[in-house]
């Protein structure tokens, strides 16, 4: 490891464990946050998707008449 690397990660591994041990609540609701939305976002896509084969397949059974 190069002595420039070795001394960055001993300089900023204190500060990146302080500033997670102290925000770590914040930190927590971000997560589950983010995690909520791209729960939702998944639903969404996948409520549009199963429209367009509903629309796919009504368009089917009027082109097949």
């Amino acid at each position: 490891m190069p002595k420039f690397v070795k001394r960055l990660k001993d300089t900023l591994t204190p500060h990146i464990f302080h500033t997670v041990s102290q925000h770590h609540s914040w930190l927590t609701i971000i997560g589950v946050s983010f995690a909520l939305m791209s729960l939702g976002f998944a639903l969404v896509l996948v409520r549009l998707y199963s429209r367009i084969l509903v629309l796919e397949a009504a368009i089917n059974v009027l082109a097949s008449k």
